[in-house]
């Protein structure tokens, strides 16, 4: 015969990978670890942070950014493959005010309107050629990404040495 003893759900703990039953809604303990000031100031996540400063939170089924569960909080579901993007730039920001939705390319052009494109200060290749005169490619289609001429020639001339000597056997 089993024994179960019974305890409330606030004592209930990480036991055999399970996680506990919360007692509190998903935005009571959201909004108990963000520091509001006037609204419109960045509101501060407190808790857990993921990598380069955005909020972390778990929503009952997975670790997901907490300017993304504040957007849920106030404006519904998220669509996939939209983003959620800060007008402030602040990571930590999760004031509703300062959060708008956006696409992929959305993210990439405003990171680039705002100086963060690690890629632009580059001024050589990764094998050192310079980007610059007739060695720099402009691609069009990606955004004026940059490539260097010299790279892409070599590469035409290995993957002839490699590939036109099986079509010449047929």
């Amino acid at each position: 015969m089993v024994t179960v003893k019974l305890v409330r759900e606030s004592q209930i703990s990480c036991v055999y990978g399970h996680m506990p039953r919360w007692t509190k809604s998903l935005a009571e303990r959201f909004w108990a670890k963000v520091d509001r000031c006037g609204p419109k100031d960045c509101w501060l996540w407190t808790a857990a942070k993921m990598g380069i400063g955005y909020g972390a939170v778990w929503d009952g089924k997975i670790l997901t950014g907490a300017h993304r569960v504040s957007w849920r909080l106030h404006n519904g579901t998220i669509p996939k493959s939209k983003f959620i993007l800060h007008k402030c730039d602040v990571p930590a920001c999760v004031n509703p005010a300062h959060l708008y939705i956006g696409t992929p390319l959305d993210n990439m052009l405003d990171k680039v309107a705002r100086g963060r494109d690690h890629n632009k200060i580059k001024t050589h290749c990764p094998k050192g050629h310079p980007y610059s005169g007739d060695n720099l490619i402009l691609r069009k289609n990606r955004n004026n990404a940059r490539d260097c001429r010299t790279c892409q020639q070599e590469a035409i001339r290995r993957w002839k040495e490699k590939w036109q000597p099986l079509s010449l056997q047929k």
